[in-house]
């Protein structure tokens, strides 16, 4: 009972890991102004030089290909958002939401801007403004699929399952194929102990695309809890095929009551 107590846990804490990532700003459309320096093509072509670099992760270029974007284009926001999602990724918390600020500043309507704000407030653990943040994302982008699943998310660690499962419903209902919704789903449900719930999601997710391993791998966890452990063993191998990780703690448990077999695909 301990033993699988502790994988409840384990579950639980695990949880908190699967967040929708920041989203990097694509081409704008530029407004017009009169300035010496002012130049919305040159601007526009910073801006793509910036997003080539950025996606290659030659994220020093990128940031002053963004930082000429906004000489020429002051109010050029989307250059502010990616440029916060570099300062983010670099440990500069801070300076990344003194970037997604201004950005609001110039768009209070940027639903884009306030997704990776609450990006960054979640990554540090402040929860209730990243659930502020999350909530304006989507008030101005009632499609953003990824806005309602970190949301849900929030939930989650606000100890407010209904709702985290009411907001990952939403994103599905957008996006009926969206895995890490179907995969966030599946764990709650395997958090509050329906496995035959959580099940039925990993599936979905497996006949979507059967070589995910990180949903072959909950799949063994649920059928561990359902003491169907030639099944979770069967998971396990196919998560290493797949190259998820597989938590040592679940399989010395599941060594425990079944020891691993080799022909277990």
């Amino acid at each position: 009972m301990t033993l699988k107590l502790n994988i409840a846990i384990l579950v639980i804490l695990l949880l908190a890991i699967s967040n929708a990532p920041p989203v990097i700003a694509q081409n704008p459309l530029f407004e017009t102004e009169n300035s010496d320096n002012f130049s919305p093509e040159l601007a526009e072509k910073h801006f793509n030089n910036a997003l080539e670099f950025h996606r290659k992760g030659y994220t020093e270029l990128a940031s002053k290909e963004y930082e000429r974007a906004l000489k020429r284009h002051p109010a050029h926001i989307e250059s502010y958002i990616n440029l916060a999602l570099i300062k983010s990724k670099a440990g500069a918390k801070t300076a990344a939401i003194n970037y997604l600020i201004k950005a609001l500043y110039i768009n209070p309507q940027s639903s884009l801007a306030h997704y990776n704000l609450g990006v960054i407030y979640q990554e540090t653990g402040r929860y209730y403004q990243a659930e502020l943040a999350y909530l304006s994302s989507i008030k101005y982008s009632a499609n953003f699929v990824e806005a309602y699943t970190n949301l849900g998310k929030i939930y989650e660690i606000l100890n407010k399952p209904d709702d985290a499962l009411e907001k990952y419903n939403q994103a599905l209902k957008i996006n009926p194929n969206y895995t890490l919704a179907k995969l966030n789903i599946g764990r709650l449900f395997m958090s509050l102990t329906m496995y035959d719930k959580a099940l039925v999601y990993f599936k979905s997710i497996l006949e979507d695309n059967p070589k995910n391993g990180m949903a072959c791998f909950y799949m063994a966890v649920a059928h561990y809890f359902l003491e169907d452990y030639s099944s979770a063993w069967h998971n396990v191998h196919l998560a290493k095929k797949f190259g998820s990780p597989t938590d040592q703690k679940f399989l010395r448990a599941l060594s425990a009551v079944m020891p691993e077999y080799q022909n277990a695909i």
